[in-house]
């Protein structure tokens, strides 16, 4: 204890920033009873696709909700089971529910699941098909860090002649690391697959198109004054 208290007050953990934990708590203890009882849950979920669609989008029905576990990733608090509604495991945020409340129904967590598994080899947390090598090529002035970090459970690195790295992963899915891709910069050059060095050029594309008009605007204002 000694040691600690000595070492305690120059120890710093600093996460990536998230969203507000405050109003979760109630969904979060929900949650964690319906897996210590086995009761289930009835609830209420905004999803993004009723988010995007605004007021005029109708409300969700109530669902039952059979959690089998509690996920933290990168910045936000998830629940990974059984959503009777539409009739699939689903991975729900805990910030979008909008109503939860516990039932006397019993329920099992199935023994074969498992969160690895359920992720399979996903970027992240979202699980998408099929599956992909992807093969990128670092700089030389990125590579160190990218070759320092294990981003990926099947990632392996390449060192080149140059200090430049390949780095290559086998993901399910293509949505996550295209835009993690896109925030290397023009440090990284995807190599294969050719869908997802379509996608990173089609997103540069469109934001190139932004800042040229903003660039354009800015110019025509300067040269107004």
């Amino acid at each position: 204890r000694r040691d600690i208290e000595a070492v305690e007050p120059h120890l710093a953990i600093q996460l990536p920033p998230g969203g507000p934990h405050e109003g979760i708590e109630d969904v979060y203890e929900h949650i964690r009873t319906a897996i210590a009882t086995g009761k289930a849950l009835r609830c209420q979920y905004e999803s993004i696709e009723r988010s995007l669609k605004g007021d005029a989008a109708e409300p969700e029905p109530p669902f039952r909700f059979e959690p089998y576990v509690l996920y933290f990733c990168q910045r936000a608090w998830y629940s990974i089971g059984y959503h009777a509604g539409r009739g699939q495991r689903r991975c729900l945020k805990l910030n979008r529910f909008t109503r939860i409340e516990q039932t006397d129904e019993s329920y099992r967590i199935p023994e074969d699941f498992s969160l690895t598994e359920h992720l399979g080899n996903a970027w992240r947390m979202i699980r998408g098909e099929p599956a992909w090598d992807v093969e990128l090529h670092f700089d030389a002035c990125f590579a160190e860090t990218i070759a320092d970090t294990q981003w990926h459970r099947t990632q392996q690195i390449e060192y080149l002649p140059d200090d430049s790295i390949l780095f290559r992963c086998h993901v399910d899915g293509l949505d996550e690391i295209l835009w993690w891709v896109l925030s290397m910069g023009p440090h990284c050059v995807v190599r294969q697959p050719t869908e997802l060095a379509r996608r990173v050029q089609q997103a540069a594309r469109e934001m190139l198109q932004r800042y040229g008009a903003t660039g354009s605007q800015s110019s025509d204002a300067q040269a107004a004054e």
